[in-house]
This record gives structure tokens, sequence and C-alpha cells, in this order.
């Protein structure tokens, strides 16, 4: 049984706090609501094993550690294993609603979670959850053209896979999240590919980023792969539809086999921002993680770095 602790020292209202914990693992935190974004801490190699008990018990301590008593919802961009593989069981811990694709949902029944408590998204689709405006949209993977049911080309589950075959689950469509809270928006974008590009689902990217934003749109956090793209003009397609003051780089960790280790070996050294990446957000304020369980906090109209009791607690400093 997953035990969680009362807060003791609550988010102030209208305060937002975000955690990364690699890859696009991400916790996002207001006084009301805790969301869990791609829950990734087992750290399976691709094709074996799926959630571990390792990964659960790294889950428990962050929990308590951050002295968080329940999670409101738990969302997966897509059914990779290093977006979706701890969904299931996480949700039968902590109680949360799992939201994302068909082949997401066919995932946490697999790991033994109830129909009802995976919503299937089909988007574009607005929910909420307590404060939390969530709108969901079909956007392209990385390697969008490549061999069907490999990497971004579309696939998906059409019944529930043996619990052992998770691993290797195709991308059944992967989806892209914006959060309202507050009057401030934060695209949750966990992977990419060329906007104009083909996945085989017919999909016309274009036309979904068009449905979500228009040319007066200026997001406050852009949640991006900082390692999908190679063309600073393909990056600045999407800086133009959204304008993001802040953007947070992530997934350029690759998961495997760098850190299926475990979240405590800490970031692998020499990750640079590509200069593709540096000249396309030259108008945004990029924040680059420096180390696992990273935390920023949104008060007062800006965002910034947070001493982080998890990395107090996973790296110690030196004495």
């Amino acid at each position: 049984m997953l035990l969680f602790l009362l807060s003791c020292s609550p988010t102030p209202l209208e305060d937002i706090e975000l955690t990364w914990f690699g890859v696009t693992t991400a916790m996002l935190k207001t006084e009301r609501s805790t969301i869990l974004l791609d829950p990734f801490f087992s750290r399976p190699s691709f094709g074996q094993e799926g959630s571990t008990e390792d990964g659960f018990q790294l889950f428990q301590t962050i929990m308590e550690l951050e002295e968080t008593n329940t999670i409101d919802a738990i969302f997966v961009s897509h059914s990779h294993f290093d977006h979706a593989i701890d969904a299931g069981v996480f949700a039968l811990a902590s109680q949360a609603q799992v939201y994302g694709s068909q082949t997401t949902c066919f995932i946490t029944q697999a790991q033994g979670l109830p129909a009802e408590r995976c919503t299937i998204l089909k988007p574009p689709e607005t929910i909420t959850i307590n404060e939390i405006s969530v709108d969901a949209i079909r956007s392209p993977h990385w390697w969008s053209d490549a061999p069907q049911g490999l990497a971004g080309s579309f696939a998906e589950y059409t019944e529930i896979p043996d619990p052992q075959e998770i691993s290797t689950a195709p991308n059944g469509g992967m989806l892209s999240y914006m959060f309202t809270l507050f009057n401030r928006q934060i695209f949750f974008q966990s992977s990419m590919d060329s906007i104009d590009a083909q996945d085989g689902s017919g999909e016309d990217f274009r036309k979904n980023l068009s449905g979500l934003f228009d040319e007066h749109s200026a997001i406050d956090l852009w949640m991006l792969c900082a390692d999908c793209l190679e063309e600073q003009s393909e990056i600045e397609e999407y800086v133009a539809f959204f304008h993001p003051k802040n953007s947070l780089l992530m997934h350029w960790d690759a998961p495997n086999p760098i850190n299926i280790h475990g979240l405590e070996d800490g970031v692998p050294p020499g990750f640079f921002p590509s200069m593709s990446y540096l000249n396309a957000l030259q108008d945004s304020m990029i924040w680059q993680p420096k180390q696992y369980f990273q935390k920023y906090r949104y008060t007062e109209g800006a965002w910034s770095e947070q001493s982080s009791a998890l990395q107090e607690h996973f790296f110690p400093l030196d004495e």
C-alpha cells in the first residue's frame, strides 16, 4: 500500500510548482491539484520488463518527500514505454484518473486498472481537473515516417495486450496538452517532428495547432523535446504558433540505455542545447534542468528555479 503524507506547507494560492523527473516525466502542482505527466520511474530496458518494484518504491519516496497525499490525474502523451510504463500501477496506488490514447488505456488495463479509470481522449477535447483546464490535440512524434509501428509512425493496440509485451507498445497517436490555470498557459509537447509531418494516421497537425492557437497567442511555458528536431526552421514554425515566454527543455536524456539504472544516477554529463534550439528560442527564457528532480515555481508573474528537497535527498552535496 502506498502511503502519502499530508502537506504541511501547501503551495500558495495561484502559485504553480513544476518538478521535472527526467525524459518528459513531470509533476504539476497547485494548492488544490496535483497532476503527473508521462510517468516513467521504473526505467526498464526497451523490450524487457514493465513497471518495476524499484520504480514503485522510488515513486513512494518522492511522494513522501514532496509531502503530497494525492494525485488528481495522470496525463500520458503517448504509449511508448518511456512515457507510459508506470501509468496503470501508479494510478492504482494513488487513485488518480489516467487520460490518454486508447493504446495507453489498454496498457493500464493490462496492469490491472479498471477500464473506467482511464479516459480515452479524442482530440480536440477539453476537460477540467479542479481549477485546471486541459486541451488535448494530436501532434507529430519524432520520426513520423518510420516503418509502421516504430518511433513516430502511427499504430495502436486494438485490444488489451499481454502485460509482458507493453514495453514494446506503439505510440498510439501522440497527444500534446495545454494546461490553463490562473490565466497561465503551459503547453506540454513530449516529442516533435515537422508540423507538416505525415505519420500514417491522416492527421493534419498544422490544422490541429491552428485550432488551439491564434496569431495573438503568447503562452507562458513550452515544455518541449530538445533532442527531436535538427533544423532551426522547423522549431521556429512551432515558436511562431504560440510565442513561448519560457521554454523548458526535456527529453534530451535519451531513455535507453543512458538512464535505465534509475533517476538516482543523475543527469548524464555532456548535454548542451544545439544552436538550432538556442537560435529558435532566442526570444524565450530557456530553462535547462541540470539535474533530475529540478523544481520550478511560477509566482508573482515569473518562473524561477527552486531548491528541491528531492535533489537534497538524492544528490546531497559532499561535505
